[in-house]
């Protein structure tokens, strides 16, 4: 079977594993017993020496042990005489010590007799010193009682008014809060509807470009294109500008420490007569139409019928006006002058006073014949007729605030946003005219100053600002003439205060580039 197999090879195995281990015998043994041997006489050597070594130490021992035993003896015969000494000495003191201790007795006593009456008198008068002390503490105990009292209803009121005017200095930080937020945002408004009307008019004078294919048309055409291109980028980033001034005023800067906003140069749009002819029309010259412009710009007037005592003056084209209204706010756009050659290619002229017959065989010459009255030069206010006539009779009667130039500086207005007129009712034209005069007569932003009860300042009371003054302007005579350099120096600036305009003689003298009345 198997397992006995198994059984007989391990037998066979252990036997043969016995067997080698009786025969093994190390080779070297002579050498290691040599070893051992040289070992052991070395060990007898070092027992020997230990041995000779405790010997010396022990007789060293005895020795030590003597000599402390022999100075124990003379300590304790030294210790026995002193003993005997003390004795003697005190004997002599018990024989001496009854005189001594009553002279001292008595004389002790004398002394603690004195010092018992130095102590009573001293006690008698710490005793009087602090009835005196607790009296004035008594005293001074009521008086800061009272004084505390005191004190503490002063702090009561004073806590109350510290939280009234907590609660009125905060009030007055939100209201200013929201009066500069609110100022800012008009401010903004106003400078966004500004740029957006210089765009929409500019849009329009491009399309009045693009209707003609000549060369000069193209490059101006481009320019203008490039014009409104940076007009819109500008308003974009005015934008982005006035929202980073809004959080910063949430934030908590004050609005006199944040960053100025310049506005973008725009370029002057040249003027074209929208009612009666444009820059690439056919023109249409009358005497009896009157001719309407922008507010924004000044008009020509208009000139009137032939007199008997008129004389015939030979005279240049009139250009249109190439000036704007002051500014009437610290951000404004600037202005900008055509030259005179480039103001009269780019807008052409009308010729006035000459009838439709010659005006039309009259041609490009450089100049016509008009006829001018020898008593006026160039009258103001022409008399319109016919419809027109009556349009402003109606609109001056539905509107008795403004001139009659006014009004038709508001219908040039209509006209040059609509492009027509034709079409419109008697009521349109007055709807028109109402939401024009209503834009125009909002109050154009001064420099927006910390108001009134202000986060960060406390001034006195200021008087309330006049209302502001419509800023539809009728046009005069000379409107038609270009600015000189010499006017444009003098214009006026509006007072930080009153947002009113400063006369030269009334300005007050500062510092700083502000502007304020001397009152």
């Amino acid at each position: 079977m198997p397992s006995n197999t198994e059984t007989k090879e391990q037998d066979v195995q252990t036997d043969d594993w016995t067997q080698e281990k009786c025969v093994n015998t190390n080779e070297s043994w002579e050498h290691l017993m040599h070893v051992l041997v040289e070992q052991s006489a070395k060990l007898e050597e070092e027992f020997e020496s230990l041995e000779k070594q405790k010997a010396d130490e022990e007789n060293e021992y005895k020795s030590h042990v003597a000599s402390l035993e022999k100075a124990r003896d003379d300590k304790q015969r030294q210790h026995r005489a002193l003993l005997a000494k003390i004795e003697s000495v005190q004997v002599k003191l018990d024989l001496n010590s009854s005189k001594t201790t009553r002279k001292n007795f008595s004389a002790k006593v004398e002394e603690l007799t004195a010092e018992r009456d130095i102590k009573l008198e001293t006690k008698k008068r710490l005793t009087q010193e602090m009835k005196e002390v607790d009296t004035k503490l008594e005293m001074l105990k009521e008086e800061q009682k009272n004084e505390k009292a005191t004190w503490e209803q002063e702090i009561a009121s004073l806590q109350h008014e510290m939280e009234r005017l907590s609660r009125q200095v905060e009030e007055s930080n939100k209201a200013a809060l929201k009066d500069e937020l609110a100022a800012l945002e008009s401010q903004r408004e106003l400078v966004v509807s500004q740029i957006e009307d210089w765009i929409a008019e500019a849009e329009r004078y491009l399309n009045t470009l693009r209707s003609d294919t000549s060369p000069h048309s193209s490059r101006h055409r481009i320019e203008w294109e490039k014009n409104v291109a940076m007009g819109r980028n500008s308003l974009g980033k005015l934008q982005s500008l006035y929202n980073e001034n809004l959080k910063q005023l949430h934030k908590g800067q004050q609005l006199d420490r944040l960053p100025k906003i310049t506005l973008p140069h725009l370029p002057h749009i040249p003027t074209i007569d929208l009612l009666n002819f444009t820059q690439y029309a056919s023109i249409r010259p009358t005497v009896t139409q009157p001719q309407f412009h922008s507010p924004q710009r000044s008009t020509p007037p208009l000139l009137s019928a032939p007199h008997p005592l008129e004389q015939t003056v030979p005279v240049q084209r009139l250009a249109m006006p190439t000036t704007t209204r002051a500014p009437t706010m610290p951000y404004a756009l600037p202005a900008y002058m055509l030259p005179a050659a480039a103001a009269a290619a780019a807008v052409p002229t009308a010729q006035v006073g000459i009838p439709i017959s010659l005006a039309a065989s009259a041609g490009p010459g450089p100049a016509a014949t008009v006829r001018i009255p020898a008593s006026q030069a160039l009258p103001s206010n022409p008399q319109p007729v016919g419809k027109l006539d009556k349009l402003l009779e109606k609109l001056g009667t539905q509107f008795p605030q403004c001139t009659r130039s006014q009004i038709m500086a508001v219908l040039q207005q209509v006209k040059s946003e609509r492009g027509t007129m034709a079409g419109m009712s008697i009521e349109d034209i007055k709807h028109q005219v109402e939401q024009k005069l209503a834009q125009n007569e909002r109050p154009p932003p001064g420099p927006i100053a910390p108001p009134a009860g202000s986060r960060h300042t406390h001034r006195g009371p200021l008087h309330p600002a006049p209302p502001a003054r419509p800023s539809v302007h009728a046009p005069s005579a000379h409107s038609f003439q270009p600015r000189s350099p010499q006017q444009a120096a003098t214009v006026r600036k509006l007072c930080l205060m009153c947002q009113n305009l400063v006369e030269p003689g009334t300005q007050y003298l500062t510092n700083c580039p502000h502007t304020l009345h001397k009152e």
